[in-house]
């Protein structure tokens, strides 16, 4: 009987150290994913950073585009005045 109980004993002290050897494993595979998950939060944050520069930058773009056109369009206008100048000089002639 005294056989018995050490036997039992001694398997259960093997179950609960495979059980304990398992739970560590998912201890490390949770940290692995806890580091994969930090890791791509900061891969996130840099992604945005960089979209926001862009973003940035287009509006500069844009900013700069609306400054080129309101130009060109003083362009046109004056070029317009001076056709109809022009216009009114060959007609007197």
């Amino acid at each position: 009987m005294l056989g018995f109980a050490i036997g039992e004993y001694q398997r259960l002290v093997r179950e609960y150290q495979k059980l304990i050897h398992e739970y560590l494993r998912l201890v490390r595979e949770y940290q692995r994913l806890i580091h994969e998950y930090q890791r791509l939060i900061r891969e996130y944050q840099r992604l945005v950073r960089e979209y926001q520069k862009l973003i940035h930058e287009y509006q500069k773009l844009i900013h700069e585009y609306q400054r080129f056109i309101r130009e060109y369009q003083k362009l046109i206008r004056e070029y317009q005045r001076l056709v109809r100048q022009y216009s009114r000089l060959v007609q007197k002639i």
